[in-house]
């Protein structure tokens, strides 16, 4: 009662039956069929003539098959296929291909049409002849193994161009037999990286910059001469060690550090540049770039550090810095308005944005007091608070808020403001870098997303149906009214109380919190006649919906419940 047969479903069973009547032997049909929910489901219909005494065939005894859950899991597994990231060939016992995915067609250049029903061999160079005989062994003695561990495996394009690969092979029991998984992987790429290796290790071992070869743990496995000259270790000293610990010192930047091993961590390239020790305590400066060589598998991976001796030019930076800090501190800021001030607030300099704020020139704002600028007119306590906030970062202190200002037109802007200051040797403030950042845009935008806030609540709240929204932590958030009289909780106060703690019963083993945690990581889920029982032995039979919801960051905020 609760299927949808539509009109084609009921003229496919009319002309089933009188197939059967007319051929007088048995038939079957494979219907798919939805509910008034809106799932599908998937069933075979047997039909057996009954004859009568005339030997004609009277009635029909139809048997009907439930083929929804192999169905779902030929569906599931065809999605697993074509999401596989390497080319799956299914092959059975003759060695004839039955299924290929979506990787497998890109990898061969074949049509999924044009090799099913073919021998894998045609995806094999034919100078590898043993392969049939090969197969046909592995068949007796099937067990999930990587091929190609003694010699060079290729594929065979349908343009006849061969390619390097990796192929790991799957023995899979299925109702008709065995069949063969075959995962093939193009490894023309790894091959590339090793042919380079072997190039660079020639050139390695005769540069004048610095050479290191590492494991994927970081531990050496060579040196170059000129790391031995400028690091005074030897290879054998380094060898089989994590070396940061040997040339690393008291001020080797942490920060930098931690990059360099999170980058070994994930196995990525990075570049640096970082304060090294020799051996005998001799500072160097390193420009390093770190490389990783990817292999068939972690012991085959390796990593290759390239350094450059900058000791020179970042004495020289040094210098530069020294003496032009004030105005590194102007230039190198991110914010849209930015000055320079005296440790008093006298102004020094201002950049052009600034000074178009105020409606002023460079030579008018040089000498005034930071406070006097007429952006800050808008009242006198906003005066009053830039005066309190210089005071603190002559102080020392950096300062930073939002603030009102009135531009040279009139018209209301709001800055992300801060002062900042800058010390001498001896850690005397000696200058101040004011610096602003337009913020109206995003100020309205955060009012606008308040009140589209409210209008969600609001329309959650008056719901006919029973909804519920809840933050990552299932907190309550806001609900129905429906939701407060389905659930029996009217007169309870839920909202910021936890939903495992308004209904103890859904504990780690109920499956309702598994579907919980699978929409907070992104799912959008339907329930169908779900059973929930409840502490005190009450059962409610219920279904609906459960969907993620997000931020305006784009990220997932919690989810929303629908029931009924």
């Amino acid at each position: 009662s609760n299927m949808l047969i539509t009109d084609e479903d009921m003229e496919k069973i009319t002309a089933f039956r009188q197939l059967i009547a007319s051929t007088g032997k048995h038939q079957k049909i494979e219907l798919q069929l939805k509910q008034n929910g809106g799932l599908e489901l998937y069933y075979e219909i047997n039909g057996y003539p009954v004859f009568d005494e005339e030997t004609e065939p009277g009635k029909i005894i139809e048997i009907i098959y439930d083929k929804s859950a192999e169905r779902n899991s030929e569906i599931k597994f065809k999605e697993l296929l074509a999401s596989a990231p390497d080319g799956i060939i299914i092959s059975n016992h003759l060695g004839e291909i039955e299924v290929v995915n979506k990787q497998a067609e890109k990898l061969f250049e074949y049509s999924a049409e044009a090799l099913v029903g073919k021998k894998i061999e045609v995806l094999i160079p034919s100078r590898f002849s043993k392969h049939n005989s090969l197969r046909k062994g592995y068949h007796k003695n099937p067990q999930p193994r990587s091929m190609g561990e003694s010699m060079e495996l290729f594929g065979l394009k349908s343009t006849g161009e061969e390619f390097p690969v990796e192929v790991s092979l799957s023995p899979i029991q299925t109702s008709e037999g065995i069949l063969y998984l075959s995962a093939v992987r193009d490894i023309t790429e790894r091959k590339k990286s090793e042919k380079e290796i072997a190039q660079l290790a020639l050139v390695a071992q005769n540069t004048n910059n610095l050479v290191v070869i590492t494991d994927f743990e970081g531990k050496v496995e060579w040196v170059n001469d000129a790391f031995e000259k400028l690091s005074e270790y030897s290879l054998d000293e380094v060898k089989g060690l994590k070396h940061g610990r040997l040339i690393q010192g008291e001020e080797t930047s942490r920060e930098t550090i931690d990059k360099l091993s999170m980058a070994i961590k994930n196995k990525q390239a990075i570049r640096v540049e970082i304060l090294n020790y020799s051996k005998t305590g001799k500072k160097y400066w390193q420009l390093l770039n770190v490389q990783p060589i990817i292999g068939r598998d972690d012991s085959e991976s390796k990593f290759i550090g390239l350094g450059i001796n900058i000791t020179e030019r970042k004495e020289t930076e040094k210098k530069i810095l020294d003496s032009e800090r004030r105005f590194r501190a102007l230039f190198d800021n991110q914010y849209q308005f930015i000055g320079l001030l005296e440790a008093d607030g006298t102004m020094i300099e201002a950049n052009e944005a600034a000074l178009e704020l105020g409606g002023l020139t460079l030579e008018q704002a040089k000498g005034l007091k930071f406070w006097e600028a007429p952006w800050w007119s808008i009242s006198r306590k906003t005066i009053e608070d830039v005066k309190n906030a210089i005071a603190k970062v002559a102080l020392g202190e950096f300062v930073r808020y939002e603030v009102d200002v009135l531009d040279s037109k009139g018209q209301l802007l709001t800055l992300d403001f801060s002062l900042n200051p800058i010390k001498d040797d001896s850690g005397k403030v000696v200058l101040i870098i004011p610096e602003g950042r337009d913020i109206t845009e995003k100020v309205l935008i955060e009012k606008e997303l308040k009140t589209s806030e409210e209008q969600l609540k609001y329309f959650v709240k008056h719901n006919p149906n029973a909804l519920a929204m809840f933050d990552k932590e299932m907190r309550y958030l806001v609900v129905s009214d429906q939701w407060y009289i389905d659930y029996k909780l009217t007169g309870k106060d839920i909202i910021g109380q936890s939903h495992y703690d308004i209904f103890p019963e859904i504990d780690e083993k109920n499956e309702w919190r598994k579907i919980h945690q699978r929409c907070l990581q992104g799912e959008s889920l339907n329930r169908s006649e779900e059973k929930f029982e409840r502490l005190d032995g009450t059962i409610t039979w219920i279904r609906g919906d459960v969907h993620p919801w997000y931020n305006s960051s784009k990220e997932i905020g919690g989810i929303i419940i629908y029931t009924e």
